[in-house]
């Protein structure tokens, strides 16, 4: 399915033929639907079940690509993007992650129009989760092996993307396709699997990418699976907060907000001398 795109924005949903039901669980809740005239979607189906490919066109996806399903292998969104015509602005989700606020889209946005200087905004981890020796050792011969690149080690640099998930400029996808694109081997190789998914951003980060957390923190905007209330609860209200300062500094401009800080102090003095007459 092929239609011309009219958003600047791409979003890019991997799921599969055994993952496909976290669509209406968790990507596809009601804040992704509210924004969905915004955005282009692209759905990457691993695997061949024409009820899971019926519910994924509910949302009439502007791209419905299918290919075989490998496991853990990263071709998919290789795949994806060599297929999409150039945008502003890609999106990259799995079928289990989430947004729990309607503004999703616009704080994104606003994150990377802010600061010109970054090219992605993900969940970093930054620290290795495979153990000390097998990873690196693995890492190094796939590099050297696949790649046909001895430059890089598993220490190299300071994080990668988890999941390869966020959003992207354009600008930073353009580079890694000029690099081949997505590290992947069409195999289901789980080890192999996470070395192209860390190889993906050190790839982006050679070509002097920079990826940057996106804020609150790990997993806290960008949500995966996790239906936590509590922790929803405390994220909200730092949102909330977030979205009321850039408002007042959309409407003031930044001498409304000191104008805005002067006032305050004089109210807060106006206060303090009102309780002590009392």
């Amino acid at each position: 399915m092929d239609r011309k795109t009219h958003n600047n924005v791409v979003v890019v949903v991997i799921t599969s033929e055994r993952t496909w039901h976290n669509l209406a669980r968790y990507c596809f809740n009601g804040h992704f639907r509210a924004s969905r005239d915004r955005v282009d979607l692209c759905i990457v189906f691993n695997g061949n079940v024409s009820i899971s490919l019926s519910q994924a066109a509910l949302l009439d996806p502007e791209y419905l690509l299918q290919r075989p399903n490998v496991g853990r292998d990263p071709a998919a969104l290789d795949f994806a993007l060599k297929t999409l015509p150039q945008y502003e602005y890609y999106l990259v989700l799995h079928d289990d992650h989430w947004f729990h606020v309607p503004h999703w889209l616009d704080y994104l946005i606003r994150l990377l129009d802010e600061d010109d200087s970054v090219d992605a905004y993900g969940n970093l981890i930054t620290t290795c989760p495979y153990g000390s020796g097998s990873f690196e050792s693995s890492f190094e011969q796939f590099c050297r092996v696949i790649m046909n690149d001895s430059r890089y080690s598993a220490e190299m640099f300071p994080h990668f993307l988890q999941g390869m998930a966020g959003i992207y400029r354009g600008r930073a996808i353009r580079r890694l396709l000029q690099r081949d694109g997505v590290p992947h081997t069409h195999t289901n190789d789980y080890k192999a699997g996470e070395v192209c998914e860390r190889l993906f951003s050190y790839v982006l980060m050679d070509e002097g990418m920079v990826l940057k957390q996106i804020p609150p923190g790990y997993e806290l905007y960008l949500r995966h699976r996790d239906h936590n209330q509590a922790l929803l609860e405390s994220i909200l209200a730092y949102l909330e907060f977030d979205a009321a300062m850039y408002r007042i500094k959309t409407e003031v401009g930044s001498d409304g907000l000191s104008r805005l800080a002067e006032l305050l102090k004089v109210l807060e003095h106006e206060a303090a001398a009102t309780r002590s007459g009392l």
